[in-house]
């Protein structure tokens, strides 16, 4: 539920121990002339980010780059004719002290005059239910948040805190992820919030962590300090306070400047290859309505690989709406569906998606999963970790649990209905998938490996019930051929600390 702060007068009296700055002082707008203010507004300038006006919503937590961002883009609000109010959304992750930041907001919002619209939220569930890490989750729930609040209440823009140096730890973040060049970008000015609507933008983002610190420094501005910038457990923040020094100190003083040039360059390159791509997309579009879009199967597969992994990707975010869940290897299973071209092969993508080949065309889009057992069709799907997994193109279920080592799974069973692997030696995320012409397998003590069609003659599985047995892949390997045979590869042993416990069963029986 949103509220919005009332107006009052007072000054703001903060105990000590609360993580934040004491100023009892009433406070005061900085001068247009602050070196801080001047260069935010050449910022605005020059990207247009005075576009998501006139009715901005600020997110506002309470930190320095947010109080920071409020105070300036209320000094600036004159001459952009911005019309200003304050979101802040409570994580439900840090008890009393989260409450502390929210009166902390409601009152800054009363000394600027300003409304306040507040909404708490269980982040802890939401990843918990969305298979989501906490800053996936909060990050997804922001904007969640902040559309909500513009649809409500009519705004056309939300100006967010992101200062240089978050774009340069963002950049080394993607960059130890595996990106490529759209994730080396980093954070842009301005974006759409959603594919359409209020516009997101970052005035901060040309300034450096310093420059705002001095800035906060010389208004005489109060804020919090979130200890969670400081938790170890989240990988931007062992970025920042562990690897950003060490490059500095050891590799490269100039590091984050040299990766915000990295950036800039990626985010030119990018704004280029978008309209390649988007052209290209339109040339082997066959056709597009709600929910489906057809290419030309051929044509695709005519266009260089790094063009068709753009055409993909920008075909399901239209579909989808972002490509959150998007992986790269969900990309590479729909170039693989358009080799195989088998009637009826059909990719399961995240959200209810499928990728169906055939007649010269692909199709994306939602549908209903078919009857198990009514046709041999081709199957690809993801396993981010533990947890259970329909396969319904073979009728059962996969059930995955972690478990300490010793805990009986050093018998390693022949591999029925169960299976147990060292979960060290494998490489999230497992892919499951049905027979592929080619595919070997080294099974579990024998030596050298061998070809799985061999493997289903000798073992007289059935012609028709061979497209349907599923695989279970680590790193371009199978490591089980489902309810038949375990391989060599991650293979429990003595020194096995975490064990990875597969289970295959019936939908019923789970």
């Amino acid at each position: 539920m949103s509220h919005t702060g009332r107006f009052f007068k007072g000054k703001i009296v903060l105990h000590p121990g609360d993580g934040t700055r004491r100023d009892t002082s009433p406070g005061r707008l900085p001068p247009m002339e602050d070196p801080c203010v001047r260069a935010v507004g050449q910022t605005i300038e020059r990207w247009g980010l005075a576009a998501a006006g006139p009715a901005l919503l600020v997110g506002v937590s309470g930190g320095g780059d947010s109080v920071a961002l409020l105070y300036i883009l209320r000094a600036l609000a004159a001459r952009f004719q911005f019309r200003l109010a304050i979101a802040h959304l409570d994580h439900g992750l840090r008890g009393e002290a989260a409450r502390r930041d929210a009166l902390f907001v409601a009152q800054l919002g009363a000394r600027l005059r300003l409304p306040v619209h507040r909404q708490a939220v269980d982040i802890r569930r939401v990843a918990r239910e969305g298979k989501l890490s906490l800053e996936e989750a909060g990050r997804l729930e922001r904007l969640r948040f902040f559309q909500a609040l513009a649809a409500a209440e009519g705004f056309t823009g939300v100006a967010l805190g992101h200062h240089a140096d978050d774009n340069a730890e963002l950049v080394l973040m993607r960059m130890l992820r595996g990106s490529g060049g759209m994730g080396l970008a980093g954070m842009a000015p301005q974006r759409p919030l959603v594919n359409e609507g209020p516009l997101l933008i970052r005035p901060l983002i040309e300034r450096r962590r310093r420059e705002i610190r001095a800035f906060l420094q010389r208004a005489g501005l109060v804020h919090t300090d979130d200890a969670s910038n400081r938790d170890p457990r989240f990988l931007r923040n062992r970025i920042r306070h562990h690897l950003v020094p060490i490059l500095k100190a050891d590799y490269q003083p100039a590091v984050v400047d040299l990766l915000l040039r990295q950036a800039e360059l990626f985010r030119g390159e990018e704004a280029w290859l978008q309209e390649v791509t988007a052209a290209e997309l339109a040339r082997i579009r066959l056709r597009e309505e709600a929910g489906l879009l057809e290419l030309d199967a051929v044509a695709l597969q005519a266009c260089p690989e790094a063009l068709q992994r753009r055409i993909l990707r920008e075909a399901l975010r239209r579909l989808k709406g972002d490509l959150r869940r998007i992986s790269f290897q969900h990309i590479e299973a729909l170039r693989a569906l358009l080799v195989q071209a088998a009637p009826g092969a059909r990719v399961a993508l995240p959200d209810g998606l499928q990728a169906r080949c055939g007649e010269g065309a692909l199709r994306l889009g939602s549908g209903p999963a078919e009857r198990p057992g009514t046709q041999a069709v081709a199957f690809h799907y993801l396993l981010d970790g533990p947890g259970p997994y329909a396969i319904p193109e073979s009728g059962v279920r996969l059930s995955l649990t972690a478990q300490p080592g010793g805990c009986g799974a050093a018998r390693q069973p022949a591999g029925q209905h169960e299976a147990f692997f060292d979960m060290d030696k494998l490489r999230f995320p497992l892919v499951v998938r049905n027979f592929r012409a080619g595919d070997r397998f080294l099974p579990l003590g024998v030596n050298g490996s061998q070809k799985l069609k061999k493997f289903f003659i000798d073992h007289k599985v059935a012609r028709a019930e061979r497209c349907r047995c599923p695989l279970l892949i680590s790193n371009h390997q199978i490591i089980w051929i489902v309810g038949h045979r375990t391989s060599e590869v991650a293979k429990v042993d003595p020194g096995t600390r975490r064990v990875l416990r597969a289970v295959v069963s019936l939908p019923a029986e789970v």
